[in-house]
């Protein structure tokens, strides 16, 4: 489906990985205290909808948990201890692996509520929660992907303005967050991005298959002195650690560009002719459909819209842009 705005075309649901490593933080528009959304659960997986006051997985949160036969509210208090609320009550066919299943989430005044949207508060609880909510993440265990897309009308306002923000966000990371984006399946990519931090700027690139398994490919790690590739999934492994020296910093962007190539790596920092960072990786990615940038270790600030505009809206909730290379729109 699409909505017209003034100068700008826009689909009005984007699709959404619910992804099996990596938390993506979305804003969402001051107010907001209830998703229209559409899920789908990988076979065997379970699904996390969290939202909170801040992008920190550690404060004062609220918590949906779903899987094909259950669901579970339960909310984190301010020193970060969880409360059950409603746990395991079980909803069987209120989501499937199969089709997806359209449902209503909401936690307005604290009262939180789940169900399809002609039984919206088929599961509910009440959590001491007044503070204003306006993050959300979403995380698929049991290393399943799962995916859901969200009713129009909960991005902030930005978005749809011709002011140019838009057109070149700063991407502001919380530790161990990424942005990330689907791609059509390759085993050759290229990203070229701007980072500010004190140390790990990460690109991670993921596959589902043959085998689940995601390459980092770290800059500027261990205190900003070296660069490294490190793999979770099916295999469990950090690799072929160099020294590059600084090349990160905390007040101004360095420019890097990072290509994967049937297994070799290069990365070249600003306007370098030769690579800061080239080996060949030990374990192939054949198939790779995800592409992350962040990591851990320290607050990091991206721009890479600038150089691919599919990026230009992955860190917010939104009804997307049309630019989403490889994503798929509903």
């Amino acid at each position: 489906m699409w909505e017209l705005r003034p100068g700008l075309v826009l689909p009005r649901w984007q699709l959404w990985r619910m992804d099996w490593h990596v938390w993506t933080w979305k804003k969402l528009k001051s107010g907001t205290c209830a998703l229209d959304i559409n899920i789908k659960l990988g076979v065997g997986a379970e699904t996390v909808i969290s939202s909170t006051e801040v992008d920190d997985p550690m404060g004062t949160r609220i918590a949906f948990r779903f899987s094909t036969s259950e669901t579970s509210l339960y909310y984190y208090d301010s020193d970060g201890t969880k409360h059950s609320l409603a746990m395991d009550v079980g909803t069987p066919g209120l989501v499937s692996s199969d089709v997806f299943s359209r449902l209503r989430v909401s936690w307005c005044e604290g009262n939180m509520a789940v169900g399809p949207v002609d039984n919206p508060t088929l599961v509910n609880a009440k959590a001491p929660i007044t503070q204003p909510i306006n993050f959300v993440t979403v995380y698929s265990w049991n290393n399943v992907p799962s995916w859901m897309y969200v009713d129009s009308g909960v991005a902030d306002p930005w978005l749809f303005e011709d002011s140019g923000v838009a057109e070149d966000p700063v991407i502001d990371l919380r530790p161990s967050t990424f942005a990330y984006r689907n791609i059509n399946v390759t085993s050759n990519v290229t990203i070229t991005f701007d980072c500010m931090a004190q140390t790990d700027c990460i690109v991670a690139l993921q596959q589902d298959s043959p085998t689940v398994r995601m390459l980092q490919i770290c800059i500027g790690c261990w205190s900003n002195r070296e660069s490294a590739l490190g793999y979770y999934g099916d295999i469990q492994l950090w690799t072929l650690r160099n020294y590059t020296g600084p090349v990160l910093s905390t007040t101004e962007f360095n420019t890097f560009r990072v290509s994967y190539d049937n297994g070799l790596v290069n990365v070249h920092r600003n306007d370098a002719a030769a690579a800061i960072y080239s080996v060949n990786a030990p374990h192939l990615m054949t198939s790779i459909n995800i592409i992350g940038i962040g990591g851990c270790c320290g607050r990091k600030y991206i721009r890479t819209a600038r150089y691919d505009p599919a990026w230009r809206t992955d860190t917010w909730m939104t009804e997307g842009r049309g630019y989403s290379n490889g994503d798929m729109l509903v």
